[in-house]
């Protein structure tokens, strides 16, 4: 009777709600003649024809949900190409150096990044980083920093100069919810020292030829784009390492510590140090 009050109907007007799993997704209205009722085979039919509307409604529904991932697809499809052109497609081919890097998104994109820098004629940047997030948008402003570090990298020659720009930079182009980890180092191919500083991204693991362990190497400094400068410059450190034949350096982000395994365990910083640190002569692509 409060349905018929509110949509104005006569108590002889059929109202029925529709269902769809549980859920209620409208009323089937239908006012009969004027001075009439529905007898019991018209109310049998008209339920009928309710239960096929409904289920038009929700073949409709899903068809329009398929269609709608479909779109999403393609579109981080297009997306994860475009990221993966971002990153380098060869490696550095640099005398004395036996370089690789590699990116496996967990998912279709991602922030990680890695890159190389050709310095003038006898220094090469290497950076390898990680914007919060996932998906899309971490993507997008992975594409940000790229386009950066290809424009300073070219006229700061100095790890921590370099660091201390792109903050400031970021610091204006950011959501202030979204910031980025980094290591940042330069090789002088003749003097084989290696330069870098960290804006809170994980340590720079060193394997010493001449040492039985690793080295674990966390100079201070925090996440790209959370302080405007001031905290940021006066915590950054910058670390100078003297490379020589069969010293080994890994640069890695999170992802490389959180795979997971069929028993949901993840590999663990640890184990990877571990793994780094048990590395035969093998070239670096083999690794």
């Amino acid at each position: 009777r409060y349905l018929r009050s509110e949509l104005g109907c006569s108590d002889t007007a059929l109202v029925t709600p529709m269902i769809m799993q549980d859920e209620c997704l409208g009323l089937f209205v239908l006012e009969p003649p004027k001075g009439s009722s529905f007898d019991k085979n018209e109310l049998a039919f008209l339920a009928t024809l309710v239960i096929q509307g409904v289920m038009a409604i929700e073949n409709a529904l899903l068809l329009e949900e398929l269609t709608e991932k479909e779109r999403l697809k393609r579109e981080l499809e297009i997306a994860r190409s475009i990221q993966k052109s971002l990153l380098p497609h060869s490696m550095p081919d640099i005398a004395g150096l036996d370089i690789h890097g590699c990116c496996l998104p967990a998912a279709e994109v991602g922030g990680d990044y890695f890159d190389f820098f050709r310095i003038g004629t006898d220094r090469t940047g290497f950076v390898i980083a990680d914007v919060t997030g996932k998906g899309t948008s971490a993507a997008f402003y992975m594409a940000v920093v790229k386009g950066l570090m290809l424009s300073i990298s070219r006229r700061i020659l100095s790890p921590i100069t370099l660091i201390s720009e792109l903050n400031q930079l970021l610091w204006d182009q950011l959501d202030r919810k979204i910031f980025v980890t980094m290591i940042y180092a330069v090789i002088n191919h003749k003097t084989r020292i290696c330069t870098f500083c960290r804006a809170g991204h994980n340590g720079l693991i060193v394997k010493k030829a001449d040492k039985p362990d690793v080295d674990y190497l966390v100079p201070k400094g925090i996440g790209l784009g959370l302080e405007q400068g001031e905290v940021f410059n006066q915590t950054i450190e910058e670390e100078e390492i003297q490379l020589k034949n069969g010293d080994r350096l890994l640069f890695y982000t999170d992802g490389a510590f959180e795979a997971l395994n069929p028993a949901m365990e993840d590999f663990g910083e640890n184990r990877l140090i571990q793994f780094f640190s048990n590395l035969d002569g093998s070239d670096s692509a083999s690794v």
